[in-house]
């Protein structure tokens, strides 16, 4: 359960000396209009690219964890 009200919660500002009050309170803080364009764009297209990796990474890593128990299942130890 949480302890504290979403209203408390650090809210986007420009003010720099809030941001770092935030950050020594909460842990973060949230710089409004910190990005803009064409560096948000740039981003935001990064972050997909990167998410499509992680999930072909994790794909990739499922598919030898399913071959490694094929094989174990078969009495073939074979590592990768």
């Amino acid at each position: 359960m949480c302890s504290w009200k979403s209203s408390e919660l650090p809210k986007p500002t420009k003010d720099c000396e809030r941001v770092k009050n935030d950050l020594d309170e909460w842990g973060y803080g949230l710089l409004e209009d910190a990005l803009t364009n064409p560096l948000l764009s740039n981003v935001k297209k990064n972050v997909c690219s990167i998410k499509q990796l992680q999930k072909k990474s994790l794909v990739l890593h499922l598919r030898m964890v399913d071959q490694n128990k094929i094989g174990e299942s078969l009495g073939i130890n074979k590592e990768i």
